[in-house]
């Protein structure tokens, strides 16, 4: 959009795609004044397929990608989950991914040759945010003036167009400017909030500040939507990357580890599964209800470790890398005991204390991480590309969380627990 402002070069297709653009801009803003100060429902919703279709109708679907659609339906289906629900843990979270989601999957339908890379790919949806569409904002009066300036040249459509570009303009105007008769005159506002605006007691403030807000959505979707007409920046490869680390060190460090790993699995199967004699001062149902987070945390430092490591390491022959592939897959296949072993010590102390959410979400978590380890044995000797699987089974697993009523499923099975247990914690 930069270089159409300074050269101000924009042929008669451009200027046309750009009015609808800004047409679908300012009706999204007018949504957003409706909706978006008021309680989530439905309307999230209706606002999101309207975002969807609307960048559809302007930009069109230049590549059929399949995790570009997959990632629209799931902006889709977290944004119906608004109209059901009111999880506030999930309603937070659906404000981060519902955007996410869908620029993703605009950046995936709209560019071909996508690297669905995490660091590339991250980096590529932040740059469309912070470093193209919102410093862009600046750059919209000059190309509203640009437009008006082209179509001065075009006498035959001159007139229409200049009519169009000053009913664009008048809308914000007329709106601002109702406000404040509407505060002056309480008839004229019982009037106007009957019949347009819905105004009734709202302060000049407190209207200023939801109008000046919808323009910035408006400002910020323009320019957005606009920055997908360019070609795509490829970024360049971070000096992150270009790190190597010695496979002697870490084939020395991975196998102090193993055998660590060892002990501590060892020590497992004897108490917790085969419920051998504890040493003196520990009580079993003490010791297989405790250490569930450190697990968890212990297991997700495993994965993220492995992937990091193997991606930098550099080995200088095939034995090194045999060496490196057996004791990523064994500490791999030992994380799977660390997996199960927590939760089971879940399932132990959920059956004294009780459900709650924290302890129902983490658990799932911890299920996705079993999946995750499935997906690293398969990636330690495939090289296969661990983002894409990972966010399909993560995005499907979230989704379906999103669905699931957690307060009625805690709210009946403690009921059931209280027969057996007092120990339940009956805030739930």
């Amino acid at each position: 959009m930069k270089n159409n402002l300074e050269k101000c070069q924009l042929s008669q297709n451009e200027i046309q795609s750009k009015i609808k653009l800004l047409v679908l801009s300012i009706f999204i803003g007018f949504l957003f004044y409706q909706f978006g100060f008021n309680y989530a429902g439905i309307s999230v919703f209706i606002f999101i397929c309207i975002l969807s279709l609307g960048f559809i109708i302007i930009n069109k679907i230049k590549v059929v990608n399949y995790m570009g659609i997959f990632f629209m339906i799931i902006a889709i289906f977290l944004s119906i989950s608004y109209g059901i629900y009111t999880n506030y843990i999930f309603r937070f979270l659906n404000k981060l991914l519902i955007p996410i989601a869908l620029i993703s999957s605009f950046l995936l339908i709209t560019y071909e040759n996508m690297e669905l890379e995490f660091n590339t790919f991250i980096t590529l949806v932040l740059d469309r945010v912070f470093g193209i569409s919102i410093p862009n904002i600046t750059n919209m009066p000059f190309l509203i003036n640009c437009i008006i300036k082209k179509n001065n040249s075009d006498k035959k459509n001159g007139k229409m167009k200049s009519i169009l570009i000053g009913l664009l303009i008048s809308i914000p105007v007329l709106i601002l400017l109702c406000i404040i008769l509407a505060n002056a005159d309480s008839i004229f506002g019982h009037y106007i909030n009957n019949i347009v605006f819905n105004i009734n007691s709202q302060s000049i403030a407190t209207v200023l500040c939801k109008l000046l807000t919808s323009i910035g959505i408006s400002a910020f979707v323009f320019t957005l939507y606009d920055s997908f007409s360019t070609k795509l920046k490829k970024t360049k490869a971070d000096n992150v990357n270009n790190i190597k680390i010695n496979s002697i060190v870490v084939i020395t460090i991975f196998t102090m580890v193993s055998i660590l790993y060892i002990i501590f699995t060892k020590i497992q199967v004897c108490y917790l599964y085969g419920r051998k004699d504890l040493p003196q001062g520990f009580t079993y149902s003490e010791y297989a209800r405790s250490g569930f987070f450190q697990l968890v945390f212990i297991v997700l430092i495993n994965v993220i470790s492995i992937i990091l490591i193997k991606k930098h390491t550099e080995y200088n022959n095939s034995t090194e890398d045999k060496s490196l592939l057996s004791l990523y897959s064994l500490i791999t296949i030992l994380s799977f005991n660390m997996v199960f072993s927590a939760i089971y010590k879940m399932k132990l102390y959920i059956r004294v204390f009780g459900f709650t959410r924290l302890r129902i979400l983490v658990s799932i978590f911890t299920i996705f991480l079993a999946f995750i380890l499935i997906i690293l044995l398969i990636f330690i000797w495939k090289n296969i590309n661990l983002f894409k699987p990972i966010i399909i089974c993560g995005a499907i697993i979230y989704v379906g969380v999103n669905f699931f009523n957690i307060d009625e499923f805690i709210t009946k099975n403690n009921l059931n627990l209280l027969v057996h247990s007092k120990s339940i914690d009956k805030y739930y």
